[in-house]
Order: C-alpha cells, then structure tokens, then sequence
C-alpha cells in the first residue's frame, strides 16, 4: 500500500519537472471538476476498486483451490442429466463453485463471512475482527461503480447491515483521500493473514 501513495506522490512530484505530463494532469484535474474530484482522489478512488476486487479473487480463488480438492464441501448441488452425462467431475465441480460463489455475491456482509468460514471449515471469529475493514471498501467500491462515488440508501443499509454507520449522508461524495486508504488497507492485509493461517491450520497443519 506505501509503495502505491508513494509512486502517487511521485508522479505529482514528477509531473512538475515534466512538462507533458504536467500538462495531462492539468487536463485530468480540469475534466475532473465537474465531478468534485481532485487528482489525488481520482487516483486514491482507481486503486480503491482495483485492490478491493484484488481481495475478492482472493476468496475466490481459495473457494476454488478448496473445492476442486474436497468437492463434496459446495453441498447440495443440482444439474440437469445431460449435463451429468456431458461433463467430467471436475468440470461438475467448477460449476459448483461458481454457482457458489455466485450466491455469496448476494449475501449481506456477516452472512458472507460465516458462508466463507463454514466452506472453509474455519472459525469466523478468528477473522471477523477485521471484516468490516473489507465490508466498508466492498460497499465504497461498489458506489463508486454504480454511484460516481456519491452516497446512497445501498451504501448506508450496506454498513448497517455490518453495524456500522457511516458519517456521510445521502449524495455526499465517498471517495477516499489517498492517505485515508492505508488504514482500511492494512487492516484487509491482516485479514488476509488472519485467513490464511486458519486455512494452514485447516488443510495443511504442518504449516501452520
């Protein structure tokens, strides 16, 4: 994440000794405008959506990875017979696991993490701690897409639904200032370490 607002940062630095990109810049700030954006925001906003969808291909993945190994974890499962016909076990099992996946999509955030934590066969209390750090960037990330980053009803149930509020109301704009990210970011990071070792503890004990 450092690395990232220090690259940012050096641009902006850079971009004062250099004449053309100086300009484009200028011209980014200025077409940004109209939507009370400053460069630094745009830039913050940018690397807000793409390391919040980094973290969920991670979960994805490591549903895949689980899944292709001990199948029988996706449940119940149903498929037409020319389709059981058709298809080998592991073509079958990728199905699944998107279809799997795919539910988990729709699931309010806590439901989210206990599906998450009974497929893994994990505690989930042993990552919630830091789950509402990926619940708010999820649902930031998410009006950013669909929103142009100002605040809606969604945004807010979305929180409330994590029990957390946020102190923007309805039309405010929500995209982060670069500095504010290395917070939420180191606490995903420990979410992610936190996984990770009950995933070792789970299927692979002599690492953990």
């Amino acid at each position: 994440m450092s690395r990232c607002v220090v690259l940012i940062l050096q641009t902006h630095v850079v971009a004062r000794e250099n004449d053309k990109l100086g300009e484009s810049l200028a011209s980014l700030e200025a077409a940004l405008q109209k939507t009370g954006l400053s460069g630094s925001k745009y830039f913050a906003g940018t690397f807000l959506l793409s390391k919040t969808t980094q973290i969920e291909q991670y979960f994805v993945d490591v549903v895949r990875v689980v899944s292709s190994n001990y199948p029988k974890k996706l449940g119940k499962m149903e498929f037409k017979f020319a389709e059981i016909l058709d298809s080998t076990k592991e073509e079958l099992t990728l199905r699944a696991a998107e279809d799997f996946i795919n539910k988990l999509t729709y699931k309010k955030p806590f439901e989210y993490l206990d599906s998450l934590a009974d497929f893994f066969s994990i505690n989930p209390k042993a990552v919630n701690t830091h789950w509402e750090s990926f619940v708010r960037l999820k649902a930031c990330r998410d009006i950013g897409i669909h929103n142009e980053w100002l605040v809606n009803e969604t945004y807010l149930r979305k929180l409330f639904e994590a029990g957390m509020q946020s102190d923007l109301k309805i039309g405010e704009n929500a995209c982060p200032e670069l500095f504010s990210l290395m917070t939420s970011f180191n606490e995903a990071g420990t979410l992610i370490n936190a996984l990770s070792t009950e995933l070792r503890r789970v299927y692979v004990p002599q690492l953990a």
